[in-house]
């Protein structure tokens, strides 16, 4: 990170080519358009090389910071998710029962598999040991898997 903070062009490039694919991931499973994220994300980038000189090592490491970062960035612009990109009945019926899981249920699985985080990052993230975390994520995917039928036998 220091030589990130010191704008060398191999740390640079290594920050983005390492963490641009789990931001724009999570990004775009919030909006649904490849546009809006891309936009979003290179945002976050830009914020992330304004902030650098600033930036202290925080639990999780610089994985979540930028994950913040895109989501002020979508606050700040008022970006919604955009029906109709993808299978918006899926999407819908998955984000409707991810609501229905308790707020940790619904952050360790949007670290884990919407950004894509190990369950070492996760856990610093969230101030938790590894095993809790893999306990909390089995319990929100069974709940996830019962709400989801649930859904479907309706």
């Amino acid at each position: 990170m220091i030589r990130a903070q010191r704008y060398e062009p191999e740390a640079l490039e290594e920050i983005y080519e390492t963490y641009f694919d789990a931001v724009y991931g999570a990004v775009f499973a919030r909006v649904g358009d490849h546009t809006v994220a891309e936009e979003v994300t290179g945002q976050a980038f830009l914020k992330a090389l304004e902030g650098f000189p600033k930036y202290h090592h925080l639990p999780g490491g610089l994985h979540p910071w930028l994950q913040y970062l895109a989501a002020r960035e979508l606050r700040a612009h008022g970006w919604q998710p955009t029906p109709g990109r993808h299978p918006v009945h899926e999407v819908d019926e998955f984000r409707a029962a991810l609501a229905e899981l308790t707020p940790e249920q619904q952050e360790v699985l949007t670290m884990r598999f919407l950004v894509g985080m190990p369950v070492e990052e996760a856990a610093a993230g969230t101030g938790r040991r590894r095993g809790q975390v893999r306990a909390l994520q089995h319990r929100a995917l069974q709940a996830l898997r019962r709400l989801l039928a649930a859904r479907e036998a309706a």
